[in-house]
C-alpha cells in the first residue's frame, strides 16, 4: 500500500477518535489534548511562573512587605491571585497579619527594579468582605511577569473566598466556611470547622479534617480526601482520587479516572463513566450507575443496587453477612460465584443468579449489560 494511503487512513482514524471523544466529553477534551502535547520544559515553566510568563528572563526584582489590618465588621476574606501563592493560617486573634513577596521579571533588571517600586498590595472593606489585591497598573511591554506570594495569619472565625490561578494554595485551622479554587498548582486544606467548597484544576489536592459537609470538584489531577465528619459530594474528571473516612454519606460522580475509597459511614451513590473504582467498608447502602470501567467492592454487608453497562462488577460479601437476597442479571457476559445458588440461562445471551440466605433482609441487586459479574463471599 502506498505511504500516502497509509497516512490518509491514520488521519481518518484519528479524526474519528477525536470526534467521538468530543461527543462524550464536550469542550473539555480540547484542553486535555493540549495538555498532552506540552513538553517537560513548558510544564516546568508553567509550574514556576504560570501563563503570565511570555518568554524567558533572568532579570528580576524582589520586594517584601508586612502589615496588619483590622477587619472591623468584615466576616469574610477575599483574595483573587493570578501568579504566586496564598498561604493562610487561622488563629485566635483579632487582626489580620499579612506578609507578601513580590517578584517582577522584565527584559532588563533596571526595568524590573523601577516597576516593582510602583507595586503594592492594598486592602479594603467591601460590605462584609475584607479584600486584598495588587494595585492595578498597566504593565509595559518589557514586563514579563509579576508574581505575588501571600502569607497571612487571620482570625479563625473569618470565612474565606480564595482563588489562586497558578501556584500553591494552603489553608489551615479555620472555624468558618471556606470557598477555595486553585488552578495549575498544589492545594492543601486541613482543619476546617465549617463547610468546604473546593475546586481544583490541573493540580494536586489534599483535603483533610473537615467538620461540616464538603463539596469537591476536581479535574485533570490527583486528589486525597480524608476525615470528613459529615457528607461528601465529589465530582471528578480525569483524576485519581483517594477517599478515606467519611462520617456521613458520599455522592460521587466520576468521569475518566480512578477512585479508591474506604470507611464511609453512610450511603454511597456513584455515577461513573470510564472509571475504575475500588472500595470497602460502607456503613450504608451502595447505589451505582456505571458505564465503561470496573468496580470492586469488598466487605459488602448492606443493600447494594447496581446497574452496569460495559463495567465489570466484582463484589465480595462480608463473611458476617448471613441474611441476604441475591438477584443478578447479565446480558452477553457471565456470572461467577461461590454462593450456593445456580447460574441459569434465561434467554438468548442472558443469565441470572437468584437465591436467599437466612431472612433475605439485605438485597444484592445487580444488573449488567456487556458486563461480567463476580459475586463471592469472603
Amino acid at each position: 500500500m502506498p505511504k500516502k494511503h497509509i497516512v490518509t487512513i491514520i488521519i481518518i482514524v484519528l479524526s474519528v477518535i477525536m470526534f467521538m471523544d468530543f461527543r462524550l466529553n464536550g469542550i473539555d477534551v480540547f484542553e486535555s489534548y493540549f495538555r498532552q502535547m506540552e513538553t517537560d520544559s513548558v510544564r516546568d515553566l508553567r509550574k514556576d511562573i504560570g501563563y503570565g510568563w511570555r518568554g524567558s528572563s533572568d532579570q528580576k526584582a524582589e520586594k517584601t512587605h508586612q502589615f496588619t489590618v483590622d477587619p472591623l465588621e468584615a466576616t469574610e476574606l477575599f483574595i483573587n491571585n493570578r501568579l504566586g501563592s496564598i498561604k493562610i493560617k487561622g488563629e485566635d486573634r483579632q487582626n489580620v497579619s499579612i506578609s507578601y513577596k513580590l517578584r517582577v521579571y522584565a527584559d532588563k533588571s533596571e526595568q524590573a527594579e523601577e516597576f516593582i517600586q510602583q507595586l503594592e498590595v492594598e486592602s479594603k472593606i467591601n460590605g462584609s468582605r475584607l479584600e486584598f489585591m495588587l494595585a492595578r497598573l498597566k504593565y509595559p511591554d518589557y514586563i514579563v511577569a509579576v508574581l505575588l506570594d501571600y502569607d497571612l495569619l487571620v482570625p479563625r472565625q473569618l470565612a474565606l473566598d480564595l482563588t489562586n490561578r497558578y501556584g500553591e494554595l494552603l489553608v489551615s485551622n479555620m472555624a468558618n466556611d471556606v470557598d477555595l479554587a486553585a488552578f495549575h498548582g498544589e492545594m492543601t486544606i486541613f482543619n476546617i470547622s465549617g463547610e468546604a467548597n473546593i475546586l481544583s484544576r490541573y493540580g494536586t489536592l489534599y483535603l483533610a479534617s473537615v467538620e461540616k459537609p464538603a463539596r469537591v470538584d476536581v479535574s485533570h489531577g490527583k486528589a486525597t480526601i480524608k476525615n470528613i465528619r459529615d457528607n461528601l459530594i465529589l465530582k471528578s474528571n480525569h483524576t485519581n482520587v483517594g477517599v478515606d473516612t467519611i462520617k456521613g454519606s458520599a455522592d460521587i460522580k466520576l468521569s475518566h479516572g480512578a477512585l479508591v475509597f474506604e470507611e464511609i459511614a453512610g450511603n454511597v451513590k456513584v455515577d461513573s463513566r470510564y472509571a475504575e473504582i475500588n472500595g470497602e467498608s460502607i456503613g450504608g447502602e451502595f447505589i451505582g450507575d456505571l458505564n465503561h470501567g470496573e468496580l470492586t467492592l469488598h466487605d459488602v454487608r448492606n443493600n447494594t443496587n447496581i446497574t452496569s453497562n460495559y463495567c465489570d462488577l466484582n463484589l465480595y460479601l462480608s463473611p458476617v453477612l448471613n441474611d441476604f437476597w441475591v438477584d443478578c442479571r447479565v446480558e452477553y457476559k457471565n456470572i461467577k460465584t461461590n454462593l450456593p445458588f445456580k447460574v441459569l440461562e434465561v434467554g438468548n445471551h442472558q443469565k441470572e443468579l437468584k437465591g436467599e440466605s437466612g431472612t433475605g433482609e439485605i438485597i444484592i441487586d445487580l444488573e449488567g449489560k456487556s458486563a461480567n459479574i463476580l459475586l463471592f463471599q469472603e
